[in-house]
Formats: structure tokens, sequence, C-alpha cells
């Protein structure tokens, strides 16, 4: 009807103008969530979800090195049992709390019907009505069984409060119509995922990445050529705009060059970090071309992960056995720097509590211009970018650091101004 039709549009556009970054005070707008990935994944079936899960989450960070993907699985978080069955109260919750903070993709992989996620309800018309999340619209990808037969308007579907939602919600779903079998879905989630992720090898239209329509096409294809199973794929639909691209930021970022404070020396980028070193990062916005975006003005995020840790699952029932799955969620350093002319500079120390291990940590880059960049847009351009790096153990002179964090909090956003108004159960926000 009309008034879904104008949500939508309005749902569009505002999802194409960002808010700007204009001080460096720690108020200004925060469009980081477009490098963040989130993948849910269901419990039982001898952990199938959660193996389908960690391939799809590795296909797409592939893709897209600069993303971070948070994994939220249902396993690893305590089961708690009710007049209205097991259910899953934490999980709920970090889902709520990570649509909130934002995220470019919810990735779901498990069970579903047309009102929940998984039998334990993790996602339902409750946690649905929570989403408040105006400026930070996900895509929702289900690869779970006929989340919304939008051919049955007499069948409810809780898609469609996501997808209809003015101030909650997707910007869009690629999500399934009728019953679908993991073994395809898997094929066909991981298709897209790596066709939506990565940049198109030429960008002579100016466009980066394939629009909703063009990569839901080009999985569908790639999974019916491959798979065999055309009946599956069939069962995906895109809601949504199709010509409509995911917000991802259009410009690369890359670290130029880290000096070592103690000793004045630069760092090879292919060398390793050293615990407790007090370190310069220096770092640029380029063109598509690789030179320096020299018109770029605003405000870099600067993470430092520590290397993926495994962690294990809990192991709740009979059909869901402990298992080791990797994620990376020890930050090692956050901070934020100015972007003048296309260029910033970043001083941070690497903390002694790091892991020990073969694999590399990774310096994670986002950047929101407070002008227009080249001037090509109405809306203000971002850049992404990331570096993995080893970071080792401490030797030699320790620089003590006797100076604490600067904190500042806000409710429910970090626009958020001392005596505001907030609703009746605000998000602190550190």
């Amino acid at each position: 009807n009309l008034q879904e039709a104008n949500t939508m549009v309005d749902k569009i556009v505002r999802y194409h103008t960002p808010q700007n970054s204009n001080n460096t005070t720690g108020a200004n707008a925060d469009n980081s969530w477009r490098n963040q990935l989130v993948f849910i994944a269901d419990d039982k079936d001898q952990n199938l979800h959660l193996n389908d899960a960690e391939s799809i989450a590795a296909t797409a960070i592939a893709a897209n090195p600069a993303a971070h993907a948070r994994k939220i699985y249902l396993d690893a978080f305590p089961l708690v049992s009710g007049a209205g069955g097991a259910r899953y109260p934490s999980v709920s919750e970090a889902i709520v709390n990570q649509v909130l903070a934002g995220a470019l993709i919810v990735n779901y992989s498990g069970h579903g019907n047309h009102l929940r996620l998984s039998e334990e309800a993790v996602i339902s018309a409750a946690e649905v009505n929570r989403f408040n999340n105006p400026n930070k619209l996900p895509l929702f990808i289900t690869a779970s069984c006929d989340f919304d037969p939008f051919d049955q308007p007499s069948k409810p579907s809780i898609a469609r409060n996501l997808l209809y939602g003015s101030n909650n919600g997707a910007i869009a779903l690629l999500t399934t119509t009728r019953l679908v079998f993991a073994y395809s879905n898997r094929i066909m989630n991981q298709n897209y995922l790596q066709l939506a992720m990565e940049p198109l090898s030429t960008a002579g239209s100016g466009k980066l990445y394939r629009s909703l329509g063009q990569a839901t096409m080009d999985a569908k294809n790639r999974s019916n050529q491959f798979n065999g199973d055309p009946l599956n794929s069939r069962k995906f639909a895109l809601l949504g705009d199709p010509a409509m691209q995911l917000a991802f930021p259009e410009l690369p970022m890359r670290i130029t060059q880290i000096t070592d404070q103690s000793t004045g020396t630069f760092i090879n980028l292919s060398d390793s970090l050293l615990a407790l070193r007090k370190y310069t990062l220096t770092g640029q916005v380029s063109q598509l071309n690789g030179s320096i975006q020299s018109n770029f003005n605003g405000i870099a995020n600067v993470q430092i992960y520590d290397q993926a840790q495994t962690v294990f699952t809990l192991g709740n029932s009979p059909e869901s056995q402990r298992t080791a799955y990797s994620t990376e969620n020890s930050i090692l350093f956050n901070g934020k720097a100015t972007v003048t002319n296309g260029m910033f500079t970043i001083e941070f120390i690497v903390p002694k509590d790091i892991g020990f291990g073969p694999s590399k940590a990774t310096i994670r880059l986002f950047a929101q211009a407070s002008n227009n960049g080249a001037g090509s847009s109405a809306s203000a351009q971002s850049a992404a970018g990331a570096l993995p790096i080893r970071i080792a153990g401490s030797t030699g002179a320790i620089i003590r650091d006797t100076t604490g964090p600067q904190i500042k909090l806000y409710l429910n956003d970090a626009a958020f101004k001392n005596g505001g108004i907030t609703s009746e159960n605000p998000i602190l926000i550190a």
C-alpha cells in the first residue's frame, strides 16, 4: 500500500544519507557499523548450522578483509528452561544490542518460520519491536524455512515488520518463501556474500560493489550452475530495492607508516609490533587508483583486534556437542584521529595482555568525511581498510603509561547532549 511504499522510500533515502562527522569530541556520528557483519547460528543438528556459519563468515571476510565478523552462536550461550520452553535470553539480548549498535549485514543460519527464528525464538516480534535503529539499517539474510511467504498475505510474518518498520528493522531482506534445505542454503548464502562483499574488478561506472539485485541474480546463477539444486535457490527472494547498493565504504584506506617512538625507527609492515611499546601510525584515505584523496576531511576510527582466539560452545544438548570455533573479539586499541586532506596520524601503546600464537592481529580502519569528498555525491563519503600484522611479546625498555583513558558517556547515541530527552529505557554508551 501507499504507506508502506512511502516508508520504504524514506528508509532508502535515509540509508544513503549518513550523518557527517564534524568534530573529534566523540559526539560525532559513528558510521563504523558499515564495517560490521553479524553471523547468528542455530544450535543442535550436530552443529550443522554453526559449521555453516563458520564457513560463510570466512568467505565474507576473505572477500572483504576490512569487515569485522561478530559471531552469535546459540550453543555458546546458556540455555534457560521456562514455562514457554527452552530459551536463549542472552542471545536475544546480544542480537538486539548489536542491531542497535549497527551492522551492515545480519546473517542467520538455522531453523525458523514466519513467526520466529530458531526453536528457542531468539528473534521474534518482541525482539523486532525493540530494534530502534533508524540510521543503522542492516540487510537481513535468513537461511531458514519460509521466513516470509509474501505471496500468502494472510500469513503474518515478522519479516514484514522488519521491512516496513519506519524506525526499526532492515533496509532489505534476502530470505526464503518456502521450505528449504540446509546444505543448499549454505551454498546460496555463501555465494551471495562472496559476490556482494567483493569489490567489482572494474569501477568504470563508479560503483565498487554489486547492487542487491545483481548480487542475488549472480548468486542464484552460480548456485544453480555448481550445486545442482535449482529449486532451493528459487525459494530465496530479495525483498527491497534491487537497484540499491549496500552502504559499503566507498574509498580504500591504507597504513603508510608505523614508527616505534622508543627508537624512532620505522616498522616494516611485514614485521611485528611489540607489547608495551608506543607507536605512531600514519595512514591515508585513497582514491580507487591508489593516490591520496586530498580533499577528504573527517574522522578516522582505528581499531586493533588481537589475533582470533579459539573458544568453545557449551554443549547444551546431546545434539549440540561441545565444539571449538574462532572469534575475533579482543580489541587491543580503539581510538579516533582527525583526517586532514586525506592523511591521519594516531599514537597507541600495545598492551601486555595479548594472544600468543601463529596468527596475525588486524588493524582495521574506518573514516567518515565531513565534506563531500570528490563532490560526486550529496552525502559524505566513507573509507575503510585493514592490515594484518603480527604482535609479539615485549623486549627492552618498557614505557610506563600513567595516564588513564578519556571516557565520555552518552545515552542512546553518540550525538546525545547533556540535558537531552531519552526514552524510558535508554542505552548507556561509553
